[in-house]
């Protein structure tokens, strides 16, 4: 009598428990490869950095990435302040730095060599490396925007709002009256713009998977809106990708790059008041 191994009990609560965290771990993948590493589209035409201050960040991007991935939030401090005493403008570190570190962290992902536990880690440390460098190293002068309060968020259920983030910075460094809410649900998102008469609301996206939802949201936006004439503004790949979705989900108009955007939206919304 062979007594090798035991034959598996097909459709034993312990087979259904591994087929199911199978499942769970593909979709998981999915998921973090779409939405939570933030892969940000950051470039414009427009917006040129001298070479020396790129080369002054590009050796930095492979340690920035390692010291996100370690969580050492001191040390990356340490080198955000080194860089900004050399003279490299908040600007530069934003986007010649902590946008190809996220890309750096996209890369390691969909080659396999960091997990779930890393990119969390590596996320949030960047997030926070990113807000220093707006609060703690932006002591330039903010411009007056006129008072134009704006609400920006990751569209309802959107994972990835490191993007959405750094575009809230852009726009509290340009002087606007910012809100900006991290992860909202439909409901939250609705309260918002019913307590308070926001002048502009920016949603982000990065998958067509979520335009369904983003329409009835906008939609439902505008009606409890205290503010009837608010303006909605959109961005992320799917709308750089598709721009006719901007129509389709009745938004007013797509952002492309997070370092013009205060200055686009304020063009957005002399365009609409002269329509009016």
């Amino acid at each position: 009598m062979d007594r090798g191994a035991p034959p598996a009990l097909e459709g034993s609560p312990l087979e259904e428990d591994a087929m199911l965290a199978s499942r769970s771990i593909d979709v998981l993948k999915r998921v973090l490869d779409q939405y939570i590493v933030p892969r940000l589209v950051l470039s414009h035409p427009h917006a040129v950095r001298p070479p020396i201050e790129e080369a002054a960040v590009a050796g930095r991007v492979a340690d920035m990435t390692e010291l996100a991935l370690q969580s050492e939030d001191a040390l990356s401090r340490e080198v955000l302040l080194r860089l900004k005493d050399d003279g490299i403008p908040h600007d530069t570190l934003q986007l010649g730095l902590l946008a190809p570190v996220a890309d750096c962290l996209g890369r390691l992902w969909r080659e396999d060599q960091i997990d779930i536990l890393d990119v969390t880690i590596a996320t949030n440390s960047l997030i926070r490396s990113m807000r220093f460098v707006s609060i703690e190293l932006d002591r330039l002068p903010r411009a007056h925007e006129g008072g134009v309060s704006i609400l920006l968020a990751p569209a309802p259920g959107e994972i990835h709002n490191f993007g959405a983030a750094m575009a809230a910075e852009f726009f509290r460094r340009g002087g606007w009256q910012v809100t900006y809410l991290p992860g909202p649900d439909h409901d939250e998102l609705i309260a918002s713009v019913a307590a308070q008469p926001f002048e502009v609301i920016g949603l982000s996206l990065t998958s067509a998977a979520g335009l369904g939802a983003l329409t009835q949201s906008i939609a439902a936006l505008r009606r409890q809106s205290r503010n009837p004439d608010i303006v909605v503004i959109v961005g992320g790949p799917v709308f750089a990708a598709d721009p006719a979705l901007v129509t389709a989900v009745g938004a007013d108009a797509a952002i492309a790059a997070v370092e013009a955007a205060p200055a686009a939206t304020r063009r957005v919304l002399r365009q609409i008041s002269e329509l009016r």
